[in-house]
């Protein structure tokens, strides 16, 4: 069974995107509260410091990842 702590919890799509590019999975994208939408990631090892090196601005994505994984994001988000 799966915990509430077991996930990170986003309304921030850019962060999202940024963390799926770089390997981290979308568990659903939870629309229950419109007009808000919160992207649910898989709690995994070094999710906690990838997070802090995206607000430090230290972290570096591959631009044609971010763009494919923003694609199928939306494409996710808007279904």
């Amino acid at each position: 069974m799966k915990m509430k702590n077991d996930f990170f919890e986003t309304s921030d799509m850019a962060l999202c995107v940024t963390l799926c590019a770089l390997g981290f999975t979308l568990d659903c994208v939870d629309r229950s509260n419109p007009p808000r939408a919160v992207f649910v990631i898989q709690r995994e090892e070094g999710l906690d410091e990838t997070i802090q090196r995206y607000w430090s601005h230290s972290l570096a994505v591959d631009p044609l990842a971010y763009s494919a994984t923003q694609k199928n994001i939306k494409s996710r988000l808007y279904q």
